[in-house]
């Protein structure tokens, strides 16, 4: 292919300067510690991940990766903070739901995880410090000034990194199906948020169809993630450091019937989005990109599922 993807270079920076700037945007809330801010800004690390990770023919190797290995550590570094307020955040509205004789369990488990969470405050920080430091902002202009167009056309590169997260992701789903552990059914979640960040980096190139599709995953994914919210409400239940007492051994029951009933309302939600059907619709909608690209009258379609 003599012809450079141009199209595709201007997306990459265009993309990766709207990550950026949301990621800066978000300072003020996470040195705040408002917990909206936090998440916001744990997923939009996690979309400037998926930007470097799928447009990475384009971009030179030293800063990309050197930003990806910071964008990488804001992740790590408000991923416990978000947790404890999530958790906090389920706590709260169990009140409503768990019988008056076992809100003790409640308040016992809502002191120590904010005295955890208050803990967290430092790393939050870090992760601000980190987008505000010389370094992130060198590594940024790197990689965006530096930026250039390989011969291999967007299209054929997005159709091959899809096909490749979706088939990780069903085969996660399978191997879940057959064990019904839950380390396997976080390995699914984990699989979700990947092929949808890297779906919603090449949204533009696909146009409504893919819209369509990312909200279908978002609905599976939005089932799970409750799932996982209180399968990990459940286990700070189960190693609390608050005495035996049989408030808690009723709260830990509940959380555990609540799990079980989650875990069911994935399953049955699941079942369309990994059907053959699904899937033959997200193999046409590869072949099918709204937005024209330097070969996008000529690129090779693969028929391989």
């Amino acid at each position: 292919m003599g012809k450079r993807c141009h199209p595709g270079l201007t997306t990459a920076r265009d993309l990766i300067i709207a990550r950026l700037d949301t990621l800066r945007s978000l300072v003020p809330n996470v040195r705040a510690h408002d917990p909206d801010g936090i998440h916001d800004m744990r997923v939009a690390s996690r979309r400037l991940r998926a930007v470097l990770r799928e447009y990475r023919a384009f971009l030179p190797p030293k800063p990309r990766k050197l930003l990806q290995k910071r964008a990488r550590l804001i992740t790590r570094g408000l991923s416990a903070a978000r947790e404890l307020d999530v958790t906090l955040q389920r706590i709260a509205e169990l009140r409503t739901e768990v019988p008056a004789p076992d809100h003790p369990a409640l308040d016992d488990l809502t002191g120590q995880l904010k005295t955890e969470r208050e803990n967290e405050n430092a790393a939050t920080a870090r992760s601000a410090d980190t987008i505000e430091s010389n370094a992130f902002g060198r590594a940024a202009n790197a990689l965006v000034e530096n930026a250039s167009a390989p011969k291999t056309c967007r299209i054929s590169a997005a159709r091959r990194s899809l096909r490749r997260h979706m088939r990780r992701l069903r085969a996660r789903y399978r191997l879940w199906s057959r064990s019904q552990q839950d380390a396997d059914l976080h390995t699914v979640r984990v699989a979700l948020k990947t092929l949808r960040y890297a779906c919603e980096s090449y949204d533009s190139l696909y146009g409504d169809p893919m819209l369509k599709f990312i909200d279908k995953l978002k609905k599976v994914q939005t089932a799970l993630g409750e799932w996982n919210d209180f399968r990990i409400l459940r286990d700070y239940a189960r190693k609390t450091n608050a005495p035996a007492s049989p408030s808690m051994n009723n709260l830990y029951e509940t959380l555990q019937r609540k799990v079980e009933h989650l875990q069911s309302e994935f399953a049955s939600t699941a079942e369309d989005f990994f059907s053959k059907s699904t899937r033959n619709h997200f193999r046409e909608l590869l072949h099918t990109p709204q937005t024209p690209c330097c070969d996008a009258q000529t690129a090779t379609i693969n028929k391989t599922p």
